[in-house]
């Protein structure tokens, strides 16, 4: 048996999104929906592992367990508004209630979450030696984690929500395909 180590980290992940789309019923077709989601995050995961490998000498099989912590902080806000589409002003717009508003942007939500994470992960993979130095490397496991989540709306701040979940998924964490160097 041999122990394993490996470290995973996202920084300052973003994703941003505009969508625009015509008003239908409306009697001005000049009127369009600006939906704009940004969705960002720092990931961080440790893992501790041992592995057991076997087999011939150009390919060999290995099989373990690998226990690991996770943190992430992300951050979730949405926005809509109505634009005409020939001046560029805009008029509010909430989905929620399904109406034009007087204000220039509706904030329909703004989160602020914080994730701890435990993770089991037996995993079973396959090596094959090309060279002395060169090698590819292919895993798939099974992860079980147990989530505890904190999230705090932004925009009332009396809005916080607590929740534990339990995962069972295969993830690209636990399941990969790599070239390597040996040195």
């Amino acid at each position: 048996w041999h122990g394993r180590v490996s470290l995973i980290y996202f920084g300052n992940y973003s994703d941003g999104q505009i969508h625009i789309e015509k008003i239908k019923g409306l009697p001005n077709s000049k009127l369009s929906i600006d939906y704009t989601q940004n969705f960002s995050y720092d990931y961080f995961q440790y893992n501790l592992g041992i592995e057991k490998r076997f087999g011939k000498r150009k390919v060999k099989m290995f099989t373990g367990l690998d226990v690991g912590y996770a943190n992430q902080k992300a951050e979730d806000f949405k926005m809509y508004a109505i634009r005409d589409s020939i001046t560029n002003n805009s008029v509010g717009y909430d989905p929620k209630s399904s109406g034009l508003q007087n204000q220039t942007d509706s904030v329909v939500s703004h989160f602020k979450k914080t994730s701890n994470a435990i993770i089991l992960t037996p995993f079973y993979g396959m090596q094959f030696n090309i060279s002395k130095h060169f090698f590819f490397s292919a895993q798939a496991g099974v992860a079980l984690s147990i989530v505890n989540e904190n999230r705090k709306s932004q925009i009332n701040t009396s809005n916080t929500i607590k929740v534990t979940n339990f995962d069972l998924n295969l993830s690209s964490v636990s399941s990969n395909f790599s070239i390597c160097y040996r040195f």
